[in-house]
C-alpha cells in the first residue's frame, strides 16, 4: 500500500524495523531505493520527500493517518536546497507514525485541544521562573483552572485515551468549543523552551485527520 501510495514498485521498499506504541500507534523506519539505478535523482528525491511533507499519501482502512518524524538525507543532503533539511537517500530511513484507525475514528469526531506541561527538577524554581513569552495567531493562552473545569476537574469519566506522555479528557472550554485535553503527567513534562517550540510546530500542522491546536496551558507544574 505504501509504494502503490508513493507510485514506487514494491522492491524500491522496505520496513527495516517496526513496533507498537501506545495510542495505539504503529512507528516504522522506511528505507527507499532507486529503481534500477545506483542513485535517486534530485527531482525523484524532491517528489518523495514532498509526498510525506504534504500528506499526499491517501488514508485508507489499512494506512494513516500518519506523522512523519524524520528525514535522513544522507548523500542528498549536498543535492537538496539547503533550506530543506528533509530528504530521502538509498537506503535512507523515513520515520512515520500511523495512528490506529479506531483511534483516528474517535479523535476526528472532536474539535480538539493539545495541553502540555512543563518540566522542573523543582516546583520552586520553576514557579519562580520567568516564562517564555509566546504569541500565536488562533492558539489560545489559556490558564490551568479553566481546563479543569472544561473537564469536571480531569473526572475519569471525561478520560478518552492515555499514552506514555499522560492522558487525554473530553472537555466543553467556556465559550462551547468541544476539546480533547492533553494533561501531560509529571515524568514526561518538557523545559519550556522545548514546550513552546511543540506548540509552536504544532500550530502549523493541518490535514483533515489530525485534530486541530486551540491553545495551551503553562503553570507551574502543569503543562
Amino acid at each position: 500500500y505504501l509504494s502503490s501510495g508513493l507510485s514506487l514498485s514494491s522492491y524500491q521498499l522496505e520496513v527495516s524495523t517496526f513496533m507498537w506504541e501506545e495510542g495505539p500507534r504503529l512507528k516504522m523506519n522506511l528505507k527507499l531505493f532507486p529503481n534500477n539505478t545506483a542513485l535517486f535523482n534530485s527531482g525523484e528525491v524532491l517528489r518523495l520527500r514532498d509526498m510525506f511533507t504534504g500528506w499526499l499519501i491517501t488514508d485508507s482502512d489499512i494506512f494513516g493517518p500518519y506523522e512523519l518524524i524524520d528525514f535522513i538525507p544522507g548523500w542528498y543532503e549536498n543535492v537538496l536546497p539547503r533550506r530543506t533539511k528533509s530528504s530521502l537517500t538509498t537506503g535512507a530511513t523515513v520515520g512515520i507514525v500511523i495512528a490506529a484507525f479506531a483511534a483516528a475514528a474517535i479523535l476526528s469526531s472532536l474539535i480538539t485541544l493539545i495541553i502540555l506541561r512543563r518540566h522542573s527538577s523543582q516546583i520552586s524554581k520553576r514557579r519562580n521562573a520567568k516564562k517564555i513569552q509566546m504569541k500565536i495567531d488562533g492558539v489560545k493562552d489559556l490558564t490551568f483552572e479553566e481546563l479543569s473545569n472544561s473537564t469536571s476537574n480531569f473526572s475519569d469519566s471525561a478520560l478518552i485515551g492515555q499514552g506514555g506522555y499522560g492522558k487525554v479528557y473530553r472537555g466543553i472550554l467556556a465559550d462551547g468549543t468541544g476539546a480533547a485535553v492533553k494533561r501531560t503527567q509529571q515524568g514526561s513534562l518538557q523545559g519550556s523552551e522545548e514546550f513552546f517550540t511543540e506548540i509552536e510546530l504544532l500550530s502549523r500542522l493541518h490535514h483533515r485527520n489530525l485534530v486541530s491546536l486551540v491553545g495551551y496551558c503553562d503553570e507551574d507544574n502543569e503543562q
